[in-house]
């Protein structure tokens, strides 16, 4: 008699290259955001302490902006923020 089968839908059932889970990386900083970032030392330093989906939350948030004014603004309240140690999602 063979073994039982793992429960289906376990990851037991899967080959080994499908069972690994990438970690998230730090996403590609925008010029703007980084020259930002470079002449402000304590946003840098807030930013460089977040985990990779808050960096993500900014980057993603300044560079969905449809207008240069709007981007303008988010990038100078992401700054202030930071400068202020607030994650993305507080």
């Amino acid at each position: 008699m063979s073994p039982p089968r793992p429960y289906p839908g376990t990851f037991s059932d899967l080959p080994r290259e499908l069972t690994y889970i990438p970690q998230l990386s730090s996403p590609a900083l925008p010029r703007d955001l980084k020259a930002l970032l470079a002449k402000a030392p304590k946003a840098k330093s807030a930013f460089d302490g977040l985990s990779p989906s808050h960096k993500k939350g900014y980057v993603d948030w300044v560079e969905e902006a449809k207008r240069p004014e709007t981007r303008e603004k988010r990038l100078k309240e992401a700054i202030d923020r930071l400068s202020k140690g607030e994650k993305f999602w507080d």
